[in-house]
């Protein structure tokens, strides 16, 4: 069944990484169900936020992105504590968050689920002042997604960023993170470090654990001291931590984490350049309201 939805507004980011007509296929399928429906373009990260705040005063009753992680975070932004739904129009590049929900890839069909689907109530972090949905990335990690130039993405997608990292890691020193989960002090000597709030890595379908969940009022933090150096050896690293066999692998849980490193590091929240080392990442349990496929 088709929810019923008199005012949809559609935020989209022109500057995706995927280059395929958009506004045809939607018009198409809200004109079929006989939906309204509005949209504004972003030109800067920050329009999201303000956009869909805009959008909700005036009376919209789903809020729809169309973009990457970043685009989506942008939107989530200008929604914390909102009961009005919000949903993803996956046309990033890696679209992780879209992946994470069950979200096709394909547009056309994206949207026909998510008008059939169902809500579900979702936690976010927050740093900065600014609320990331997917995680917050620190050390290789985060360097590598922002050294990764847009014709490396449009040649190899979402493995442009894995590839990134492995050119990274020939040169790459360990770091000593000093990390405070719930009042819990921890020090170790890592490559990199994921605050996460969702379960998918974001290249090959892998995950980090059975225990990372979007809902359970927890962020996980996953510390990784030794890194493979070659594309397959990141992939079984990360395929036998699922299983928890991963030997270079931290895993913690916690409410509120601090985290300060020897050397000053960029930190990334959903791709985003949100600030730098130290940081404090507090969970925001049952944040924003997710339509999702049935």
């Amino acid at each position: 069944m088709v929810h019923e939805h008199r005012r949809i507004h559609v935020i989209a980011n022109p500057a995706a990484g995927q280059d395929r007509p958009v506004l045809g296929t939607l018009n198409n399928i809200f004109r079929e169900h006989g939906f309204g429906w509005s949209l504004d373009v972003t030109n800067a990260y920050g329009d999201g936020e303000r956009f869909a705040r805009q959008a909700i005063n005036e009376g919209a009753d789903l809020i729809l992105a169309y973009g990457g992680d970043g685009t989506v975070s942008d939107v989530v932004n200008g929604m914390v504590g909102c009961e009005v739904p919000f949903s993803i129009l996956p046309g990033g590049t890696g679209n992780v968050l879209a992946q994470g929900f069950g979200i096709p890839a394909d547009l056309s069909s994206a949207l026909k689920q998510i008008l059939k689907g169902r809500t579900v109530t979702v936690d976010l972090g927050k740093m900065f002042g600014r609320h990331f949905m997917l995680r917050a990335d620190l050390g290789i990690s985060s360097a590598s997604v922002s050294d990764t130039t847009r014709d490396l993405k449009q040649r190899f997608g979402v493995l442009a960023y894995l590839i990134n990292a492995v050119q990274k890691l020939r040169d790459a020193v360990p770091l000593v993170y000093k990390l405070t989960i719930d009042g819990q002090p921890f020090e170790r000597e890592a490559m990199t470090c994921f605050v996460t709030n969702m379960n998918e890595v974001g290249i090959l379908n892998l995950t980090f654990s059975h225990e990372v969940r979007s809902n359970d009022g927890l962020l996980d933090v996953i510390l990784i001291e030794n890194i493979p150096d070659t594309v397959a050896g990141i992939t079984a690293e990360i395929a036998r931590l699922q299983v928890g066999a991963a030997s270079g692998f931290q895993h913690w849980q916690g409410k509120q984490i601090h985290i300060e490193t020897t050397l000053v590091q960029k930190v990334r929240g959903d791709g985003e350049n949100m600030g730098q080392t130290p940081v404090d990442i507090d969970v925001v349990p049952g944040a924003v309201q997710v339509l999702v496929p049935a």
